[in-house]
Order: structure tokens, then C-alpha cells, then sequence
């Protein structure tokens, strides 16, 4: 018998939720933001349109990094546990945590991407690891 994978992403969103906040009784939000669409046919071309906003619940965290020996070298890597349902998240999108969709805005402190590393038994994604860039900055216009 083959496994649901669709129903186990969200049986994880459900885990994220109830784990990832006590203060938030219905989970830790955060808001993915998906830039507009490519205005030429190079895919390098600027975004144009209106950006839109879809959240997500998270597990904030940090991974401290070490070299090939194992020695902890003076980083700090900040990676979330994303719930995967409502939107594919890619590197390109930014990210606002603490903040629903409906509360996001341009002048929100959007931070950057720099890797999403899903996680795709049977290749659904069932939930979403993602590192994200230092400190929160506003996005520049």
C-alpha cells in the first residue's frame, strides 16, 4: 500500500503548529514573499508586478557549523522548519518571521533565503528546511 505523502505534509503542518510557539496557541507564522513575474523572456530580467504574500508556520532554530574536523568554527547558521502546504517555496522568495500574510506589507523586515532544502520522501515535500541570511533588513525599492 502506497504511502499518502500529501496527508503525512499535513500531519507535519499540524506538528509544526501545535510545537513551534507556546505564546501562539495556533502555531509561529511567517510569511513567504513571492516576488512578481518576470517581465522579459531571460529569466535574469526584474520582477515586475505585485508581490504576493502566503503564510507559513515554522520551527525557528539554529545549527552551529563546524569544518571537516569537526571543529566548531565562530558561526551560526539560523534554519526554520517550514510547513509545506499552501506554497512551493524556492530561493528566490523572502521571508518575514513572526507575521501572517494578512499582516505583510512592503515596508515589513523581510530577510533573505539563502537556501531551501526540501524534504521530499517519495518526492512530495512533506516540510521545507530553510537557512536564512543574518540579520532582518527592508527590502530596497
Amino acid at each position: 500500500m502506497a504511502e499518502d505523502w500529501a496527508s503525512i505534509a499535513a500531519e507535519v503542518e499540524d506538528a509544526i503548529r501545535s510545537v513551534s510557539d507556546t505564546s501562539q496557541p495556533n502555531g509561529f507564522p511567517a510569511t513567504i514573499r513571492k516576488a512578481g513575474t518576470t517581465a522579459g523572456a531571460n529569466p535574469w530580467d526584474p520582477a515586475t508586478g505585485t508581490p504576493t504574500y502566503h503564510t507559513v508556520w515554522i520551527v525557528d532554530g539554529d545549527r552551529v557549523i563546524r569544518d571537516e574536523t569537526g571543529t566548531r568554527i565562530e558561526r551560526i547558521e539560523r534554519t526554520l522548519m517550514v510547513s509545506a502546504t499552501g506554497t512551493a517555496i524556492e530561493d528566490e522568495d523572502m521571508i518575514a518571521v513572526g507575521i501572517a500574510a494578512e499582516d505583510a506589507s512592503e515596508a515589513t523586515q523581510w530577510e533573505t533565503i539563502k537556501e531551501v532544502r526540501p524534504v521530499a520522501p517519495a518526492g512530495v515535500v512533506v516540510y521545507y528546511s530553510l537557512v536564512i541570511d543574518g540579520a532582518p533588513g527592508k527590502l530596497s525599492t
